[in-house]
């Protein structure tokens, strides 16, 4: 969610700044034709990768030869599908704020911490600028991690959001950078959690 509204944000109603989420009304407008047009255009079992780990080899075989080679996806029997037009449209950065205030939830668990979540979200670049990989070098550096890490001792301990926030701001629960990168545009982005009384 929080990623969704960082590009909702930077990316004010342009590409990728649409919400991923489906709004609860166009939830109406969504019919079984609709989800076979979609499903038929963007999803190809032909392009799929199948992986396995720990099982038989041959059964793995077997079963995406019957899943995915023989049986074909049943929107291929289904007439008059749609056809959507694929956006072009480039991203455009603009900046800009997403504010979502909720009520602590009555069925909360005792045993989680109630946080308040903040993300910066600062213009990137795309993985085909040169910068991509300075910037994918920036994120390493950034790191992050949680107040308590389950990874193990010494995980992240020496990136800088670790040493620089985490170990200097009790209060913080956790820090950590993220690099998105897509084929025209990109975000960098800091997202930070700690209870809501520290906020200002």
């Amino acid at each position: 969610l929080l990623t969704d509204m960082v590009h909702a944000a930077a990316f004010k109603d342009n590409s990728l700044g649409l919400r991923k989420l489906c709004p609860f009304e166009n939830l109406p407008k969504i019919d079984q034709k609709v989800i076979y047009s979609y499903l038929s255009q963007y999803y190809s079992p032909e392009r799929i990768v199948v992986a396995g780990v720990g099982v038989d080899h041959d059964k793995l075989v077997e079963s995406v030869q019957k899943y995915f080679v023989d049986e074909k996806p049943i929107w291929n029997s289904v007439n008059d599908l749609l056809r959507f037009d694929k956006d072009q449209t480039k991203a455009v950065y603009t900046g800009g704020i997403e504010i979502e205030n909720c009520e602590i939830p009555a069925f909360a668990s005792a045993d989680l911490p109630i946080l308040a979540h903040v993300m910066i979200g600062l213009e990137g670049v795309s993985h085909h600028h040169d910068l991509f990989v300075p910037l994918c070098v920036l994120n390493t550096m950034m790191g992050g991690g949680g107040s308590f890490s389950a990874g193990g001792p010494g995980k992240g301990m020496y990136s800088r959001l670790y040493t620089n926030v985490l170990n200097r701001c009790h209060w913080m629960f956790s820090a950590a950078a993220s690099n998105q990168s897509y084929s025209d545009s990109g975000l960098f982005c800091i997202h930070a959690s700690s209870p809501p009384k520290f906020l200002n």
